[in-house]
């Protein structure tokens, strides 16, 4: 009797959620708010989203265009409004709900929007984009320098070039590829960095906890920082590279040896990769708790201090709990 009393209540429950949903669905209707900004005497973006996604994408005409779209209740879409402003060459887009407690922190049961941008292409100072609680996505953008800020959610990139580029996730995945930029700094508090086919003069990689995967890379300098978490690189060319991690494995792959690599790991291992025959390099390592593994020719493992070839291409590595493996693929 009490397992049919607890099958009745758990079946009443389950149909006032599907009754409240759907009720929520019929409520709510379609919003498509837009406006086009002229630019021509603009040189700054910056965008701010509350907890809308915000979209961002190349059009080929000469003015901006803002757009709030999707679906949400009716009693909320009479108070949305676009929020444009200008300042000197600085135009600063968000929106607006009147006096109304903003909507969306109860999910679908409110509404389903998201802010697009359409940017006309041109000489582009600074683009900044911050988000509270929603994903950005943008593709094919081009400014001096680029700043996407986001406390919980992601941050994806595309096909996008810079002088100077900064992503920073307290919360959330980055996903960026096919981008280049001088400087091209990825920072995440909770959370994976994901890249693809970079290029950069220096590039930087920091995260408190979070696994970091990077492929295709060229970068002239390549700086990654890790407090718990995994990194996996493959370096396409470059010339200097140093990885710092507390807690967690470290691996590298690169089509050629680069001229100057440092490694420190305090719980974790450090592995190189070499897709090229190794003949010009000197090693100096030191493990507290931990093995060597070299697969190459002329290499000693029992030793500290190894060289081949003329030795002017250097390798520093130190682990206090973690094995350092160097082989050639």
């Amino acid at each position: 009797m009490k397992r049919v009393i607890t099958l009745f209540i758990s079946i009443l429950v389950l149909l006032a959620i599907i009754a409240y949903v759907s009720l929520n669905i019929m409520n709510k209707k379609d919003v498509y708010l837009t406006q086009d900004i002229d630019v021509s005497t603009m040189s700054q973006l910056a965008i701010v989203s509350k907890s809308l996604d915000v979209e961002i994408q190349p059009t080929d005409n000469e003015q901006l265009t803002i757009r709030i779209v999707g679906k949400a209740k009716k009693s909320y879409v009479e108070n949305l409004k676009i929020d444009a402003k200008t300042q000197g060459d600085l135009l600063a887009l968000s929106y607006k709900m009147g006096d109304e407690k903003w909507p969306f922190t109860s999910g679908i049961s409110n509404a389903s929007l998201k802010l697009q941008i359409l940017i006309p292409s041109k000489d582009w100072a600074k683009i900044i984009v911050e988000a509270s609680s929603g994903n950005i996505n943008a593709e094919a953008l081009e400014s001096t320098e680029i700043n996407f800020k986001s406390t919980s959610g992601n941050i994806k990139m595309t096909n996008t070039t810079a002088d100077q580029l900064t992503l920073e996730s307290t919360s959330g995945l980055q996903d960026i590829d096919n981008t280049a930029a001088d400087a091209l700094h990825l920072t995440s508090t909770s959370g994976t960095i994901e890249g693809d086919h970079l290029n950069a003069q220096q590039f930087t990689a920091n995260s408190t906890s979070g696994d970091k995967i990077i492929n295709n890379i060229t970068a002239n300098a390549i700086d990654i920082n890790s407090t718990s978490g995994s990194n996996s690189l493959h370096i396409s060319d470059g010339e200097k590279a140093q990885f710092m991690s507390t807690s967690g494995d470290t691996v590298v792959q690169t089509e050629e040896l680069l001229s100057d690599i440092s490694a420190e790991s305090t719980s974790g291992d450090f592995e190189l990769h070499v897709n090229r025959k190794i003949d010009n390099l000197r090693i100096h390592s030191s493990q507290t708790s931990g093995d060597q593994q070299f697969d190459i020719k002329g290499l000693n493992s029992k030793q500290s201090t190894n060289s081949i070839g003329a030795a002017t291409n250097k390798l520093n590595v130190k682990t206090t709990s973690g094995d350092f493996i160097l082989s050639e693929i």
